[in-house]
């Protein structure tokens, strides 16, 4: 009897941790605040697509004064990650406005 409440109890016990890493990972990866549109010189877009049945979100950004025929930059980020940390390199290194 006593070897089966042990068996049961540290199932329970695996249960309720499986559980709260889980809930860790939800809150980790499920909770992204929208980032602080930051001062910009330009004209900041949002345009959203649909790509493999997913909704895809992103934004584009034209300097004002802009020379015709100037370089095209894209910024992507990986899987888990957002735009925030993007805004914060283009502040670090100012390479969408200067």
């Amino acid at each position: 009897m006593r070897r089966v409440l042990r068996f049961i109890f540290r199932g329970l016990i695996g249960v309720v941790a499986l559980i709260g890493v889980l809930g860790a990972l939800l809150g980790y990866f499920g909770y992204s605040p929208a980032p602080e549109v930051p001062r910009l010189s330009g004209t900041l877009t949002r345009g959203t697509m649909t790509v493999g049945g997913l909704t895809r979100t992103y934004r584009t950004y034209v300097p004002r004064g802009l020379a015709k025929g100037a370089p095209l930059v894209v910024v992507m980020h990986g899987a888990g990650e957002n735009g925030r940390g993007h805004d914060g390199q283009r502040q670090q290194f100012g390479f969408a406005d200067p």
